[in-house]
């Protein structure tokens, strides 16, 4: 299962040792596949309001939801490949 945990940004770390004294030193993984998470109540779906039995508007509703969604993994994983190298760039997953 998925848990917000899971879309926070993801890291490696290095460690340097200097004598007896050690560091890590966080460094941000910008190829890692984007994961969004967001909370969805159908009662607060307003133009138009949903209706208990309305299949239809209901699958419309979660529909935008999902594309929304889509839409701002797309625009943050861009963001973080725009800032690569022209090489190292990788392609939407």
């Amino acid at each position: 299962s998925l848990s917000e945990g899971e879309t926070k940004g993801k890291h490696v770390v290095i460690l340097r040792v200097t004598g007896r004294k050690m560091t890590l030193i966080p460094v941000p993984l910008i190829s890692v596949r984007p994961f969004l998470m967001r909370d969805v109540a159908l009662r607060n779906a307003t133009n138009p309001p949903l209706q208990l039995h309305d299949m239809k508007g209901i699958n419309r509703f979660l529909t935008l939801q999902v594309e929304e969604l889509i839409a701002q993994a797309q625009q943050e994983w861009q963001a973080k490949q725009s800032a690569l190298p022209e090489d190292a760039r990788e392609e939407f997953p």
